[in-house]
């Protein structure tokens, strides 16, 4: 028998803190609907849970699983918006990528310009794009060099910065059909999940401990099958893992 929305809703909850609820979502759900009355998104489900209105408090694509922010106050999504503007909060992702970084750690620095593509918009590095840039880390690769799970901090906010970036650096997704010259069928989706937010400033709007949503087994699953050791398999292992790469 399927679980009830309502329970599913509740069991993702990673941690709610002063209106706010971090929420694990699930690969192949959109953040938001077309409407407010839209069920078929995280949105929907969180105003079920809650019986009231809840905002997102910002978004993830459709096949990008992990932690998702949403505000039962309008207050709160006022707090943790700007938290998120002033990179008050670090919002960390996890992909799993082709080849290995060359270095630790990089910056990509290259700017990012929407068009249209058979359709769809999609963004490309173009010198007349808006600024965008990217921090990653190499985390882990496999013992052939041919795959790497990395940690990236997206320190602007373009449509697809990071599949882009990625992509630019030399490094797409697993599972990147968009961003790759060569469509990636390695996995069923795009290897991209946010890991968390860690709250350096001791901003009010969200706990002092990080909000960690544990890498997707759907992804533990690949990185097992590409012999890459993951460095953590619960939040508080990931959190400590973060940290400690980091600060080096």
């Amino acid at each position: 028998m399927p679980e009830p929305p309502h329970d599913e809703f509740a069991r993702r909850i990673v941690a709610e803190h002063r209106g706010l609820v971090a929420w694990d979502k699930p690969a192949g759900l959109p953040s938001t609907g077309r409407t407010l009355t839209d069920p078929a998104c995280a949105q929907a489900r969180a105003m079920a849970w809650a019986g009231r209105m809840v905002w997102a408090v910002h978004q993830l694509d459709r096949d990008t699983s992990g932690l998702l922010l949403f505000a039962t106050k309008k207050s709160a999504l006022l707090r943790a918006q700007q938290a998120l503007a002033t990179r008050e909060l670090q919002k960390i992702y996890l992909a799993l990528v082709h080849g290995c970084p060359s270095q630790a750690s990089l910056l990509i620095d290259a700017p990012l310009r929407k068009r249209s593509q058979q359709g769809r918009s999609v963004v490309d590095v173009h010198r007349s794009g808006k600024d965008a840039k990217t921090r990653v880390w190499r985390w882990a690769s496999s013992p052939d060099g041919n795959y790497s799970l990395i940690a990236a901090e997206l320190l602007t906010g373009r449509t697809h910065q990071l599949r882009a970036h990625l992509q630019h650096a030399g490094h797409p997704l697993l599972g990147e059909t968009l961003y790759n010259s060569i469509p990636c069928a390695l996995h069923p989706r795009q290897a991209l999940h946010a890991l968390g937010l860690f709250n350096h400033a001791g901003h009010d709007a969200l706990p002092d401990e990080p909000l960690i949503a544990p890498l997707a087994d759907d992804l533990v699953m690949l990185a097992g099958r590409l012999n890459i050791a993951l460095p953590a398999d619960n939040a508080q292992g990931w959190a400590r893992a973060y940290r400690s790469m980091i600060l080096g």
